[in-house]
């Protein structure tokens, strides 16, 4: 059962005989080159994963390389009002350079990958026009557009799978690819200033238009139309449930059928309780937006699931700023869901972004951060700053306002991909809880779907921005720390509203020398290691710092290998260890 199947109280049921997933890669934009266009002289990029997220400053050049992609391939409009995205080499042309007629042009080349199986018609109309042979099951298309001082129209060149193609061909092929909604874009900053919207108010391109053989199927059962219909939102009703069952705040979704139109189908759209429905329309913006970029995505399943292979089409889907009128909860946590759903339904998002909680967190590299070169005090091109090796927190710094070095004890968490952890303070309390996973601990035993991770100490836990950043990432966690440290961290867990233990518990034993995870081994065990070190006992206590803390980790890790090595499952030996698993198990599997 994939996440679309159960998520809290809402069920997601797919009724179709095949799955809509499989190891078949969608179509998606695998390169995007820009030269000489608004703020950018040179910049190229690839996307490397299903989720990208493009970030910098105001005026950085984000919107502007979604402009570039929307002029290479127009999207669908049904969410959105769609502007005019032709380049204009009079109003494009970057104005710190000189407009050289004979040597200077716009280019924009973007590449797209075509599959046979999830863009069928596509792939089998570029096939027959660029003469590829019929045994392959992707094709690499690059489209370039080119536009000079002294043309009229765009130039546009094709190349399929490396064959530059002939005019006739390249076309008819760029045409079919433009007239294929292989865009459908999203902008949440216009959600009050679409004119589209306004004017259809409902959604109606969630079921889309009618196919030649629905409308048949309408003529011959014409007396049981309105069963039909209903039937059909209903399981459309469903999937929009199921998508918003994905966030913590429960919506039960209604749909309103006015007059049956074969044409057009709009669609009102409610959420609500079991006692009472709202009009979608009368929600706060934050809801609205988000129920908006959810019904895109499903939008975008649809396609590439169409019953009629020759409209079969994986779009990619462009949002700009999907955090928009959400509050930093609710971002973490859509922030995941997006990401969440264009891993699993194999579906390209491109997001533009100011949100720390909407970068790639389980693939820094797929984060895209943009920055203007100043040169005498004036903004010009746009530049793409490296984010590789250690710059990879580059574009989360700049959105939490945070050093860099401040993120590097947090390296593993940012790069874990589980969505429920148990974070503790360093590699060997992690050691001692890993062993609590043997089974045969029984109903003691520390079981749950996730990972055990050291976050370095409790110095770490101070930055409260940072802590609370890489909390949001998962959907269950739980923190531990020495019983000692409970006076150093307590009043950052407190602004954060984490309580003990529900989120957080210190360990150890309230006692001189135990007020650590040492602690809750048995006396006998550390009487033994201690008396066999009795030098390294002695300079535990000395009064140099460094030769004090030199001795205590020898001696923390010489106790932990002896207690690997003489204990055994059940209350002899971890009694001490089973006395917090109650609150730990609770949070994680809740």
């Amino acid at each position: 059962m994939n996440r679309w199947a159960q998520y809290g109280k809402l069920v997601f049921t797919n009724t179709s005989s095949k799955s809509f997933l499989t190891n078949a890669p969608k179509m998606r934009i695998t390169k995007l080159d820009v030269r000489n266009y608004r703020t950018i002289e040179d910049i190229t990029l690839s996307f490397p994963s299903y989720y990208s997220a493009i970030c910098g400053r105001n005026n950085a050049g984000k919107t502007t390389l979604v402009r570039a992609i929307r002029a290479v391939l127009p999207e669908d409009s049904v969410f959105v009002y769609s502007d005019d995205m032709e380049v204009s080499f009079k109003d494009d042309f970057p104005a710190w350079k000189k407009k050289d007629k004979t040597e200077e042009s716009i280019t924009i080349s973007l590449g797209l990958l075509v599959n046979r199986e999830r863009d069928t018609g596509l792939f089998l109309f570029i096939s027959k026009f660029a003469e590829i042979a019929n045994d392959q099951n992707d094709l690499e298309v690059m489209l370039q557009v080119i536009r000079t001082a002294n043309s009229t129209d765009d130039s546009t060149s094709v190349s399929v799978n490396g064959k530059v193609l002939e005019d006739f061909s390249a076309s008819e092929i760029a045409k079919k690819i433009r007239s294929s909604t292989a865009i459908f874009f999203y902008n949440s900053t216009e959600l009050d200033q679409n004119p589209r919207l306004r004017h259809r108010r409902g959604f109606g391109g969630l079921l889309g238009e009618f196919s030649t053989a629905d409308r048949a199927q309408f003529e011959q059962v014409q007396k049981k139309v309105d069963g039909f219909v209903q039937g059909l939102a209903k399981k459309h009703q469903k999937e929009v449930g199921a998508l918003l069952g994905k966030l913590e705040e429960k919506y039960n979704v209604g749909f309103t059928l006015p007059k049956l139109n074969l044409e057009y189908m709009p669609i009102d759209i409610s959420l609500g309780s079991k006692n009472f429905a709202v009009p979608l329309n009368d929600w706060g913006s934050g809801t609205r937006n988000r129920t908006q970029v959810l019904l895109t995505i499903l939008k975008a399943k649809q396609a590439s699931q169409s019953e009629n292979v020759s409209d079969r089409i994986t779009p990619v889907l462009i949002i700009e700023e999907p955090e928009s009128f959400l509050h930093p909860s609710a971002q973490a946590e859509f922030g995941r869901v997006i990401q969440d759903l264009a891993e699993e339904l194999e579906v390209q998002v491109i997001a533009t972004t100011h949100s720390p909680y909407m970068l790639s967190l389980g693939n820094p590299g797929a984060n895209v951060l943009l920055q203007r070169c100043v040169v005498k005090k004036d903004a010009q091109h746009t530049q793409v700053v490296d984010t590789c090796g250690d710059s990879w927190m580059e574009p989360f710094g700049l959105a939490l306002g945070l050093d860099n070095i401040e993120f590097e004890p947090w390296r593993n968490l940012l790069n874990n991909k589980g969505n429920n952890i148990l974070l503790v303070e360093g590699d060997i309390d992690k050691e001692y809880f890993e062993l609590l996973r043997d089974p045969a601990h029984g109903t003691n035993r520390l079981e749950f779907d996730g990972e055990i991770v050291p976050y370095g100490g409790k110095d770490t836990l101070k930055n409260v921005t940072l802590l609370k950043f890489i909390l949001s990432k998962y959907n269950r966690f739980f923190l531990t720390f020495d019983l000692d440290a409970e006076r150093d961290v307590r009043r950052p867990l407190d602004i954060l509203g984490l309580e003990r233990t529900k989120q957080y518990l210190p360990i150890g034993v309230d006692a001189a020398g135990r007020k650590d995870i040492e602690g809750l081994v048995p006396e006998e065990i550390r009487k033994a290691v201690h008396n066999a070190n009795f030098d390294l006992a002695q300079a535990a206590m000395s009064a140099d710092p460094h030769e004090r803390n030199e001795a205590k980790a020898k001696l923390k890790r010489l106790l932990l290998e002896h207690f690997k090595t003489h204990s055994t499952p059940g209350d002899a030996h971890f009694a001490g260890f089973y006395k917090i698993m109650t609150p730990i198990r609770k949070a994680l599997s809740s």
